[in-house]
């Protein structure tokens, strides 16, 4: 027998969704938060060529956004924003799925001296950021990820947990490297 993967498990979650009543909108913003493409992703992995995307839409509004799910088009909604209308619903979403909308965080409890053990980091992070007045390139430039995440609220504070079992996750931003990409702060 074949093992369920996270295809079917989003097919699961898009089936539950038409049943559901829920709008096109609502729809599309599920499944921009549980795919690898939609929500602009696509256009990001294909930088730094131009792309140009021309659309033929079947969705009221025509929002570009929602016209396949927008693979070329920043998503302007939230992980928080999913799993409200999953919510909304009563859409039981797989284990799997779920992971893909839970805002990932470890930690062995504290850093250095201070009580904040890490912090939560997802797609809609920056935007956030924004939204609250909060400059994500000033910041940086100050190496301020503390003041960053708390002033966002995304910060994690367990206080210790007795291990020493973390993971470890960098990412290199170099000077020019956000000069042309769309979503660089």
């Amino acid at each position: 027998m074949r093992r369920p993967d996270r295809v079917d498990d989003k097919h699961a979650v898009n089936e539950a969704l038409l049943r559901s009543g829920a709008t096109i909108s609502e729809m599309n913003c599920v499944r921009r938060h549980l795919s690898a493409v939609k929500g602009g992703r696509l256009a990001a992995a294909c930088h730094p060529a131009k792309v140009v995307t021309l659309l033929v839409s079947d969705v009221p509004g025509d929002d570009p956004v929602d016209i396949a799910s927008g693979p070329t088009v920043a998503d302007p909604t939230t992980c928080e924003d999913a799993m409200a209308i999953l919510g909304r619903y009563h859409i039981d979403v797989p284990a799997r799925a779920r992971a893909l909308l839970d805002i990932a965080g470890d930690t062995d409890g504290v850093d250095r001296i201070e009580e904040l053990g890490g912090a939560f980091l997802a797609p809609d992070t920056l935007s956030l950021a924004r939204a609250r007045g909060v400059s994500p390139r000033e910041r940086l430039d100050e190496n301020d990820g503390h003041g960053f995440f708390e002033a966002i609220g995304d910060s994690l504070v367990t206080g210790p947990t007795l291990t020493n079992v973390n993971d470890f996750r960098a990412i290199l931003i170099t000077a020019d490297a956000g000069k042309e990409h769309p979503h660089a702060p």
